[in-house]
C-alpha cells in the first residue's frame, strides 16, 4: 500500500470488501421442498444444488 493511501473500513488491502475475501463462511444448508402442484424448490449453495438436480437426473434416467 502506498504512503497516505487510505483503505476504506470494511475493505482489505486487495481492494475487495470484506463479505468477499477468501476466509470461510457460513455453510447454508441444503433446502429441498416438495410442492403439493408437483413443483420442487431446490435451495443452498450453488455445488449443493447442481449435486442434487446431477442425482435427480441419474434416478430418472435409470428408472427408464
Amino acid at each position: 500500500m502506498a504512503a497516505g493511501r487510505r483503505v476504506p473500513a470494511g475493505a482489505q488491502p486487495g481492494g475487495l470488501p470484506h463479505e468477499f475475501s477468501a476466509t470461510p463462511c457460513r455453510r447454508k444448508p441444503l433446502r429441498i421442498v416438495h410442492g403439493a402442484t408437483g413443483r420442487l424448490v431446490i435451495s443452498g449453495r450453488m455445488a449443493d444444488v447442481c449435486a442434487e438436480l446431477d442425482r435427480l437426473a441419474a434416478l430418472e434416467a435409470a428408472a427408464g
